[in-house]
């Protein structure tokens, strides 16, 4: 089964994009071009965040947008994560204040702990106290 696949068209002002794709479990897409190539407008419509004019987006074997058969899932329901080229952390905050700052303040593993193994996952050791 298909990780994702699909392709879209779309059309703002003068701006026209077509795009297909396929990704096999396991494997990774890369999305490389010139500012202004559409790069960022794929990525939104795979994860629901905008609406394309024409086309089909299937997630992990789950149709996600048909423009033909009216199909329209909702981001919040596609399980699919976003994240800009902007930063969006707090500036004033540590890597490790930043990173605690999304932790559960109730939790069977205390936020400490939390942190530590997050920044072990995400090889960010000798950061922590980094803005």
């Amino acid at each position: 089964m298909a990780l994702s696949r699909g392709w879209l068209q779309s059309r703002r002002g003068g701006f026209s994009l077509e795009v297909d794709w396929h990704v096999e479990q396991g494997e990774v897409l890369v999305l490389f071009g010139p500012s202004g190539a559409g790069k960022t407008t794929v990525l939104r419509a795979i994860a629901g965040l905008v609406r394309p004019d024409y086309g089909r987006v299937e997630i992990s074997g789950q149709v996600v947008y048909d423009s033909a058969a009216g199909i329209w899932v909702p981001a919040h329901q596609r399980r699919v994560g976003y994240l800009t080229q902007r930063y969006h952390l707090f500036p004033h905050l540590t890597v490790a204040r930043n990173i605690a700052y999304g932790a559960p303040k109730k939790s069977a593993v205390p936020r400490d702990e939390r942190v530590r193994r997050l920044i072990e996952l995400f090889r960010l050791g000798g950061l922590e106290e980094r803005r």
